[in-house]
């Protein structure tokens, strides 16, 4: 799947996902259940366990040896942390 990706858009995507587009004021006043999912080797993973820090009861569940793209990379693991917060 990444063969076919053009190198300079996929670096601007993973640059963009960086800058954040939210206040930290606006993630500390979500009330909704949430859940915060990262892979090991995600490179968004310090944003994660930032967010999850701001969002009050947030579950954070990282995946080990999963990337950016946990839920392919570790699809069972992903699932069962998504249906474990649902079923909570």
């Amino acid at each position: 799947m990444y063969v076919t990706l053009n190198p300079d858009v996929f670096v601007q995507s993973l640059i963009s996902l960086q800058t954040p587009s939210f206040t930290v004021g606006e993630v500390e006043n979500i009330s909704l259940p949430t859940v915060v999912v990262a892979g090991s080797h995600d490179p968004m993973r310090p944003a994660c366990e930032r967010f999850h820090k701001y969002v009050s009861g947030s579950v954070y569940e990282v995946l080990r040896s999963a990337g950016y793209l946990f839920n392919i990379d570790q699809a069972d693991a992903f699932n069962q942390a998504l249906f474990t917060f649902l079923d909570a």
